[in-house]
């Protein structure tokens, strides 16, 4: 939690410049709200014991209008670009205030998990935090946080079989779980191929034949343009027609082989399989891949979250946790799992169990995909 919550401080101390002429959009948070929210969910269940169904009433936070700001139930995603007091000096002090006095806590915690789970949770959502601050930089166009990973995928990842497995239960040893993930249960129908991670390169070809444009109605994915003149091209001459360069963070590169796709709805995915003679995979089929059961193993997984066929929904006799609000809103039927882990994920989060989760449509977050093919 400790290098979590530096990673956040030296985000915007990097970026102080910009941290005022942020666009109200959808789909990021400002982010001294963002990070601001973060101390406030870690005070909400480390130290004012709000998970805790035995405690009363939790105590008055630190900041008397915290609740009000900063519990992201209660304040609507506009009104969090109205809160000037949410100063870099402020919120970064009451970060570092807060991080102390859950690492007193911890200390004085006992060691079994009913009294370790709120700080696992703290520790799962910053990660999550972290992630989507790397969310705002790639879509602001800002230069990397420092925590994510850009390491080229690997030469030689193989397609991996998953056998055909009957429905089982499958057991938590005890740690921390997310409420949508106790219960789980896991089956494979039938026997499939799961290719490597889809290149940039080979959705470079599929956008040159007009399959991205007969998916999405738009001629090539966000954060793709045409490339310029590279070394070995004719001086002054146009760029060869398949030469395609996407945006990753404040950086243009080539769609090459060497990074897997990135930022891609579910939709258009699904339509790159269809074109391909495959399919997405479903939560199960990847489940059993990444954890390396049998002869599957993927190689180049943690790179990007992977999209599922699966819609997101709770297994059998299904309970909010004590973060109440996490899974059982986005139970809508409208949300599919995503598995695997991106490289702007903290590592806590690359876990085969762990289930993210986004609207199909979305293709701002760090998700791509493998193919799911017949044997």
């Amino acid at each position: 939690m400790r290098e979590q919550r530096a990673a956040m401080l030296g985000f915007l101390a990097d970026n102080e410049e910009r941290l005022h002429d942020i666009p109200p959009l959808d789909t990021i948070n400002p982010p001294l709200w963002e990070v601001a929210h973060v101390a406030w969910f870690d005070e909400w269940f480390c130290l004012r014991g709000a998970g805790d169904p035995k405690r009363a009433l939790p105590h008055e936070p630190r900041w008397p209008e915290a609740d009000a700001w900063l519990d992201s139930s209660r304040i609507p995603h506009r009104a969090r670009w109205a809160l000037p007091a949410l100063t870099l000096e402020r919120v970064s002090a009451h970060l570092v205030r807060i991080g102390e006095d859950v690492e007193a806590a911890l200390s004085r915690a006992e060691s079994h998990d009913a009294a370790l789970d709120p700080f696992r949770l703290a520790m799962f959502h910053q990660a999550m935090h972290l992630e989507a601050l790397a969310w705002l930089a790639q879509t602001l166009a800002w230069p990397s946080p420092a925590w994510v990973q850009q390491d080229p995928l690997p030469s030689l990842a193989e397609t991996v079989v998953v056998s055909r497995s009957d429905l089982v239960t499958l057991e938590q040893d005890g740690g921390f779980a997310f409420d949508n993930e106790i219960g789980a249960t896991c089956a494979v129908s039938a026997p499939v191929r799961l290719t490597p991670l889809v290149r940039m390169d080979a959705y470079a070809r599929w956008v040159e034949a007009g399959g991205h444009r007969r998916a999405t109605g738009q001629q090539a994915p966000r954060y793709w343009r045409r490339g310029g003149r590279r070394e070995g091209n004719h001086a002054g001459g146009p760029a060869p027609s398949d030469h395609w360069e996407h945006r990753l963070f404040d950086r243009w590169l080539p769609c090459d082989a060497s990074r897997a796709m990135v930022h891609v709805s579910a939709h258009a995915a699904e339509a790159f399989c269809r074109d391909h003679g495959g399919r997405l995979p479903t939560e199960d089929e990847l489940l059993v891949a990444l954890s390396g059961q049998g002869s599957a193993a993927l190689a180049d997984a943690g790179h990007v979250w992977e999209w599922t066929s699966s819609v997101f929904s709770p297994y059998a006799g299904f309970s909010p946790g004590l973060y109440r609000d996490y899974s059982a809103p986005s139970f809508d039927g409208r949300h599919r799992v995503l598995k695997g882990g991106s490289s702007a994920a903290p590592h806590v989060l690359h876990h085969p169990r762990f289930r993210n989760f986004f609207r199909p449509e979305r293709d701002d977050v760090f998700a791509g995909f493998r193919m799911a093919l017949p044997l």
